[in-house]
């Protein structure tokens, strides 16, 4: 896809698939749908870089972002 292979899950962008309906104190209602964009930018592997960070760190994913956590990122 053109959204390539993320380099880690604080910089992915998403949305969510389904709409809601948001009624204010006004009682008037409004659908919306969620899209976000990461803080620290969109940024994607090359299919090389992914292979080599994949065959040296299965879970490189979910320790990037459990240190970023620490660190308080």
């Amino acid at each position: 896809s053109d959204r390539g292979i993320p380099k880690n899950i604080r910089q992915i962008e998403g949305f969510g698939v389904h709409t809601y309906r948001l009624v204010n104190a006004q009682g008037e209602a409004f659908f919306v749908k969620f899209h976000w964009r990461p803080v620290h930018g969109l940024e994607s592997l090359v299919w090389d870089e992914a292979q080599i960070l994949q065959g040296k760190d299965i879970d490189f994913h979910r320790k990037d972002l459990h240190e970023s956590i620490e660190k308080g990122d």
